[in-house]
């Protein structure tokens, strides 16, 4: 009878200690996943301010160059009394407001290309989540993934 109430001690005694051991390792590659994806998140956020603020830039610079050349139209009109050629004019003014679309893609984790071909191929998909059962269908994600496309700037 003793023999019995000490195994079972013992056995929830190596219970207790697997427990023990996994609780601080599940709380710090959790800790590192969220410090991961934070930083991440940083990353983007400041290449983002960084792109905008080139962009104000360029706009200023292109505001310059197009007073230049109203300044340089009206000047030759004053000097040739003609017209400047629309060749000249299409040269200098070339560029003049036009942005460059940057690849969104290019900036893509290997991660996110396999979540989203996981996703995107995926008939459904189920979770289990300790309280919780979610159930996704084909459209529900399709709306999901169409949500996420145009929350990206």
């Amino acid at each position: 009878m003793v023999s019995e109430a000490a195994a079972r001690d013992k056995a929830i005694g190596a219970t207790e200690v697997v427990v023990l051991a996994l609780k601080p390792l599940g709380l710090t590659v959790a800790f590192l996943g969220l410090l991961t994806w934070y930083l991440r998140w940083m990353n983007r956020w400041f290449e983002r301010h960084s792109e905008a603020e080139f962009q104000l830039k360029q706009f200023e610079l292109d505001v310059d160059r197009a007073s230049w050349v109203v300044e340089t139209a009206l000047e030759w009109r004053q000097e040739q009394q003609a017209p400047m050629p629309d060749h000249l004019i299409e040269s200098i003014s070339r560029n003049l407001f036009s942005r460059s679309e940057k690849d969104e893609a290019a900036d893509m984790h290997p991660a996110d290309y396999l979540a989203s071909a996981l996703l995107g191929r995926a008939s459904g998909l189920k979770l289990k989540l300790p309280g919780a059962d979610l159930e996704y269908d084909g459209k529900a994600l399709k709306e999901a993934r169409q949500t996420a496309d145009k929350a990206r700037p």
